[in-house]
């Protein structure tokens, strides 16, 4: 079994940005990055 120790960038698109931050921040607790590149599409 390989053991995960860090996630260090991923990518997800949602729909819905608000509710996708509802729940990584509200649920699993998760805070927004504050070096996020410009990209072509709103994000966090």
């Amino acid at each position: 079994m390989v053991k995960i120790v860090a996630l260090l960038q991923a990518s997800l698109l949602a729909s819905d940005l608000a509710r996708a931050r509802a729940f990584y921040e509200g649920v699993l607790g998760l805070q927004p990055g504050t070096d996020r590149p410009a990209m072509g599409f709103d994000g966090v």
